[in-house]
């Protein structure tokens, strides 16, 4: 989860996963011989692609302004160790991201299982 990009939070990681899997769910859908309104699908799902595009090129225009302006900074120190570490520091936001978002539905769908509604009082 990186802190102050939209998108990227667990909601966002939610709805970017749940919007590109619609596609499939209608062709999944179709395959049973079930009505599909395909507008409903891919317009969500073209959505999700444009957040993933802005996401993308927000981090590579903010990659090369600030190696124009730290890139001197880092002349003769090992600029690739300091470059690695920042690409692993990416991998490990995603994938903590990524695991809490799972922890999330995990712990809803243990709850749905467990946890008992009480039955409707019936009207007179």
């Amino acid at each position: 989860m990186t802190v102050g990009i939209p998108g990227t939070g667990i909601g966002g990681l939610f709805y970017l996963a749940s919007a590109l899997l619609l596609p499939l769910r209608g062709l999944l859908r179709r395959r049973r011989r079930e009505p599909v309104v395909w507008s409903r699908a891919l317009g969500p799902a073209a959505i999700a692609l444009g957040v993933l595009g802005g996401l993308w090129l927000s981090g590579a225009m903010l990659a090369a302004l600030l190696s124009r302006v730290l890139g001197p900074a880092f002349r003769g120190v090992g600029h690739a160790s300091a470059l690695h570490a920042s690409n692993l520091l990416r991998l490990a936001t995603l994938l903590a991201g990524i695991g809490t978002l799972s922890l999330v539905l995990a712990a809803v769908q243990v709850a749905r299982l467990t946890v008992t509604r009480p039955a409707p009082a019936r009207r007179r």
